[in-house]
């Protein structure tokens, strides 16, 4: 099961964005990209909220701690963070909505307790620095 998580997240494009362009290019770059950026955070929560769902239900043979440190590791601190970190070079998002997702993610992985397990503290603290960051308790 963890190999078919992780080869459903390697399926998923994940843009690299130019920081720049949102700020030297015309309007329609500019627009292309915030919405580019918002796009692919929204999906990849999405992905983590339904992959944490699952997790709950799966039987003794998978291994949690395989599929939390995908989630944490290659999910949230490859590519949810870096795309997030777009987000404050763009006016009409802000830190605000990126605060909203980290405080999101953050409570669907307390839920089955990835961010209280002391196993999992490596794995964890890019997503908790990142919400230290936004003032986000976990």
């Amino acid at each position: 099961f963890v190999a078919t998580v992780k080869e459903s997240l390697g399926a998923m494009a994940i843009l690299v964005l130019r920081a720049d362009l949102a700020h030297k290019e015309g309007e329609d770059i500019k627009e292309a990209v915030t919405f580019a950026a918002v796009e692919q955070v929204y999906r990849l929560q999405k992905w983590i909220k339904n992959v944490v769902a699952i997790s709950s239900e799966l039987d003794d043979n998978v291994s949690r701690r395989d599929l939390a440190t995908v989630v944490l590791m290659e999910a949230i601190a490859s590519r949810l963070l870096p795309l997030l970190a777009h987000w404050k070079d763009m006016e009409s998002l802000g830190d605000q909505k990126a605060q909203i997702v980290i405080q999101e993610v953050c409570s669907d992985l307390k839920k089955v307790g990835w961010l209280d397990d002391d196993s999992l503290m490596l794995q964890a603290a890019p997503l908790r620095a990142c919400a230290q960051r936004y003032g986000v308790d976990v």
